[in-house]
């Protein structure tokens, strides 16, 4: 304190204490708590509104993400079946070339034969 100062029996007096921050449990309340008070079924209503649109989106966002899961698995399964499918037409196109290239040697072995037959037979 100032030497030159007033003697003041009010500068001498503590603050007051500030404020509760869990709140003033008074019985009377304040303006701003009666305020606070009368919007709570309104902020209810709204929260619980806020929830229902929330969890109608998800289940709505739950059903798409399944569709497009499922539309996934199906291409890469109907893609593999496509592979499959190529993959077994290749070897049964392979397997019937061999199979006709054979026969054409057969019939031809015995198209040889016949004719040497007829030849030999004719110079006979």
């Amino acid at each position: 304190m100032p030497k030159n100062a007033p003697i003041d029996s009010e500068a001498d007096e503590p603050p007051p204490p500030p404020p509760n921050p869990v709140g003033d449990f008074s019985p009377v309340d304040p303006p701003i708590v009666a305020k606070m008070r009368a919007r709570m079924p309104e902020i209810e209503a709204e929260y619980f509104q806020r929830y229902r649109l929330a969890a109608e989106r998800q289940a709505t966002e739950v059903a798409a993400v399944t569709v497009l899961q499922s539309r996934w698995r199906g291409f890469i399964v109907r893609s593999g079946i496509r592979k499959l499918s190529a993959t077994a037409l290749f070897c049964q196109r392979v397997w019937r070339g061999y199979l006709g290239r054979q026969r054409f040697r057969e019939h031809l072995e015995v198209h040889q034969a016949e004719l040497r037959q007829a030849y030999f037979r004719h110079m006979a």
